[in-house]
């Protein structure tokens, strides 16, 4: 019946509120002289200990240790509202009333009041202090159950009910002293006491609240529910363009209304779309970000969705071994499919020739190459990588090898001795049975250029009686030479070659 009678006395009451002051004899700011001390035994464990001296309670934020309020706004009004019966409209409550509320002091006058119809609804919910921005943005926000602070700082009042354009509040010592139920105060006077009030002292109004502070949470989940993305500090989650479970995003609202509103937004939707329910649809490749708002507050939460082709990318080749015995290497890439999800695959191709050798296949989760090649020469080494059977994500990088199996080091030197010229030579890491044959041939730059036989010299192939090293003297006329060192097997095979170039100027 009351909620009715309000609803039929708004109109007439509406003028009488904006007149009848409420202002004579309120209490201003809290000070230790006109509020009583916390007591001692209220701590943090009781949910509700405030930090601080009394003189600091509405100069600070204030951090309060407490569970907030989880009741509805209806049960919150159905309990303010039977204060009435106990506290009718023209009660007596003057500055000489006071009540020490369950956030941990008392107050004498309309705060007292406003703080005993808050008991009333809350209980034992701790608090939070709310300052204006200056600007009347605080009065969007009010709830059911809020104590305001209005009228140049002078008087509180705890809101009953809400409406579009204003509220309806309960509130003591107006009047010359006296209890009022069913006041109407618009919103833009409320808001333009915040403005003015802010002008001309610099100082914000406030409410306090029990309720928590408004916040919207964001948990993103498939269907099968194997894995979730919750409030995670990077607030950016990967999805594979070929993802084939269904993703939900959910938000929930706190302090908890089921009528809160959730508008769903992606930032980009030519990679990824998303429905009223929260589900996302992936469309192709890019970046989104996905926005929950809390249509009513206009408070949101975001995540990041990466939409991205699985790649394991190669960034280079790395050697363990790199030698005339062959070559053990790896693949170091950025990955962002998982490992077991990436094959590896090994190719050379060798200098002059065209066709790829290939030394490893594809192979699941196995970077490593364990190589001897069959053959001397310089090479290019390939490695590539791929997912999962998906030929669109090879990827490769290269390096290249110069295999030398039998050489082991050369030498070309002004020789001193009679004659002079160059002494040249080479030096094989083994000679088994004294059974290689050596040979140095140079060439002539200037005659290449020319188009002539460019082959001036040659030892022909000649074996060592003694040790694995070969040598020569040369006197050459001045120019430009290539020296080329070759090594054959006993059969006669070519099982090694370097060249070396010098002047001779």
């Amino acid at each position: 019946m009351r909620k009715r009678l309000f609803t039929t006395v708004i109109t007439c009451a509406f003028l009488f509120g904006l007149l009848g002051g409420g202002s004579v004899n309120a209490m201003e700011l809290m000070t230790n002289t006109d509020a009583v001390a916390v007591d001692d035994d209220f701590t943090s464990e009781t949910g509700n200990y405030i930090e601080g001296n009394t003189d600091e309670v509405f100069e600070d934020e204030l951090n309060v240790y407490a569970n907030y309020a989880t009741i509805s706004s209806d049960e919150a009004y159905e309990k303010m509202i039977a204060m009435e019966a106990e506290y009718p409209t023209g009660t007596t409550w003057t500055n000489g009333n006071s009540y020490k509320w369950n956030c941990g002091w008392a107050a004498s006058g309309c705060m007292g009041f406003a703080h005993m119809i808050s008991d009333a609804a809350f209980g034992n919910a701790g608090f939070r202090a709310v300052y204006d921005d200056g600007t009347g943005a605080m009065i969007d926000n009010i709830r059911v159950g809020d104590v305001l602070r209005l009228e140049n700082n002078n008087h509180s009042v705890i809101v009953l009910q809400i409406y579009e354009d204003f509220v309806v509040v309960a509130e003591g010592n107006v009047g010359g002293g006296t209890v009022r139920w069913g006041r109407v105060i618009s919103k833009e006077d409320m808001k333009e006491q915040c403005q003015t009030y802010y002008a001309q002292t610099g100082e914000k109004l406030y409410l306090e609240t029990r309720y928590a502070e408004d916040t919207v949470t964001m948990t993103c989940a498939p269907v099968d529910g194997n894995w979730m993305w919750e409030n995670s500090y990077e607030r950016s989650i990967f999805v594979y363009e070929d993802w084939e479970a269904d993703i939900c995003f959910s938000a929930t609202v706190t302090p908890a209304n089921s009528e809160a509103t959730i508008k769903w937004v992606s930032s980009n939707p030519s990679a990824v779309e998303i429905a009223d329910d929260g589900t996302l649809t992936v469309i192709g490749h890019g970046k989104s970000v996905i926005t929950a708002t809390y249509v009513e507050k206009g408070i949101t939460s975001s995540f990041e969705v990466n939409v991205i082709l699985p790649y394991s990318t190669p960034t280079g080749i790395f050697f363990l071994k790199n030698d005339y015995t062959g070559y053990q290497a790896g693949i170091t890439t950025t990955e962002v499919s998982p490992k077991s999800k990436v094959e590896y695959s090994w190719y050379a191709v060798r200098e002059y020739e065209e066709n790829e050798e290939c030394i490893s296949d594809w192979e699941y989760g196995n970077e490593w190459l364990d190589w001897v090649p069959e053959k001397y020469g310089n090479y290019t080494l390939i490695g590539r990588t791929r997912v999962d059977g998906n030929d669109e994500t090879i990827e490769e990088v290269k390096t290249d090898i110069s295999y030398s199996p039998h050489i082991k080091g050369k030498c070309q030197m002004p020789y001193t001795g009679e004659g002079g010229g160059f002494l040249i030579g080479f030096e094989t890491y083994n000679n088994p049975g004294q059974k290689y044959r050596y040979e140095v041939l140079i060439l002539d730059c200037t005659l290449l250029a020319q188009g002539k036989d460019a082959w001036i010299y040659t030892t022909t192939q000649c074996g060592v009686a003694d040790g694995n090293a070969f040598w020569t003297i040369w006197q050459p006329e001045y120019g430009y030479y290539w020296t080329l060192f070759r090594l054959f097997d006993e059969n006669g095979n070519l099982i090694d070659e370097q060249c070396y170039g010098f002047q001779n100027i």
